[in-house]
């Protein structure tokens, strides 16, 4: 199927699902960037690796031994979000893999809070004539975790979800907050977008003007910053819910995590079988030796999200590489991503979770350095389980 027919093909199961979302039309929706026309093999038996790790993953990081661990790392700020009280968790966590097919190793690449994609991959699956993988109705299961949410956060009582995130209208993923919108208010939610800027806080509660759920897309995952103050008071107060939310990031998803985990004397053998090797560039003392050992390794900014700024050290100038070492930066085992069978394609696999339990797979295809949903046909694939 070319192109232009795989990705009209995949707009005609939009129009299906999501009829108020398609009504913004055809040309809302890049879905030949967005919507894999690619397909993936991934092993029973490292599947099976990968949904063990992700799942010890989520029992070891909520234990008290590990927040014990975790609190001489943290800045007072964060510590007030370790010992914040919540039986939330996040909806639609992400852990991405390199994998390799020939030698049937996995490594973590890392762990988000708000991946993006759930719904058009889904789609890709549809649109290839393939059942989704591993749940057989990703909708479904997606509903219960947000149906969850909302039961711990307020007892299941009514709610307006507010989708958000900063510059709403400019993010690459906006067609998807259109697609969430609609199917929300399918579920009967009653829901709408929301731009961070323009989010309002009464004065004396701190509640949101609108909304008491947030569907969180917003990049400032600790609400660190000076202008997520009034935010950060209203989930610390619990007057408003956000999933995903601070405290599943800091547990599991801040790149900082992988230096700690790696050095972690109790950390599962599960986990370390994945777990790539991970140091803060501070520890490196002799920046020479780092340079000349610079192809084995990956450099990213701790609070990048999304491969910015990220750079394979095979490629990287002297000039940036100096930049680097003066910053807030981790230095990976570099892993390379996969291919696929023709060559023509490099992917990745992210796994869509909600807690301990695998609610979609899909395959990030793209060219070049990073996934970067730049290239026609790449995009958000299916995963065919065999072998």
């Amino acid at each position: 199927m070319g192109k232009e027919s795989f990705a009209e093909s995949c707009f005609g199961h939009l129009k299906i699902l999501f009829p108020d979302a398609a009504a913004a039309g055809r040309s809302a929706f890049p879905l030949e960037y967005l919507a894999g026309a690619q397909t993936v093999n991934l092993s029973p038996s490292l599947y099976g690796k990968i949904q063990k790790a992700i799942a010890d993953t989520f029992a070891w990081t909520h234990t008290d031994s590990y927040a014990d661990q975790l609190r001489p790392h943290l800045s007072k700020q964060d510590q007030e979000i370790l010992d914040f009280k919540t039986e939330q968790f996040s909806v639609l966590m992400a852990y991405d893999f390199h994998v390799d097919p020939n030698t049937q190793q996995a490594r973590l690449i890392e762990v988000n809070t708000n991946g993006a994609g759930y719904l058009f991959a889904y789609l890709s699956y549809l649109t290839h004539g393939l059942k989704p993988f591993p749940q057989i109705n990703p909708l479904m299961v997606l509903k219960n975790s947000f149906t969850s949410e909302l039961q711990l956060f307020n007892g299941g009582g009514t709610s307006h979800i507010l989708i958000m995130d900063e510059t709403l209208k400019q993010q690459k993923m906006y067609p998807e907050f259109l697609l969430y919108e609609d199917l929300f208010r399918q579920w009967g939610f009653s829901a709408s977008l929301i731009d961070f800027e323009d989010l309002e806080f009464h004065a004396q509660t701190n509640k949101v003007a609108g909304g008491n759920f947030i569907y969180n897309r917003y990049c400032d995952f600790l609400l660190r910053e000076r202008r997520s103050e009034k935010l950060r008071a209203a989930y610390l107060t619990k007057v408003v819910g956000l999933s995903p939310q601070p405290k599943e990031y800091l547990l599991i998803a801040d790149k900082q995590r992988m230096v700690e985990w790696g050095l972690a004397p109790d950390l599962p053998d599960t986990i370390a079988e994945v777990l790539l090797k991970t140091k803060d560039i501070s520890e490196f003392s002799d920046p020479d030796t780092l340079w000349t050992e610079r192809k084995h390794w990956f450099f990213k900014p701790k609070r990048s999200h999304g491969g910015k700024s990220t750079y394979r050290g095979k490629s990287i100038t002297k000039g940036t590489f100096e930049r680097l070492l003066k910053e807030d930066t981790l230095v990976q085992e570099y892993f390379p991503a996969a291919e696929t069978e023709d060559g023509q394609w490099k992917y990745d696999i992210r796994f869509y979770v909600y807690k301990d339990r695998i609610q979609l797979a899909t395959a990030r295809v793209y060219k070049g350095q990073v996934t970067n949903f730049s290239t026609p046909q790449g995009g958000f694939a299916p995963i065919v389980v065999s072998g």
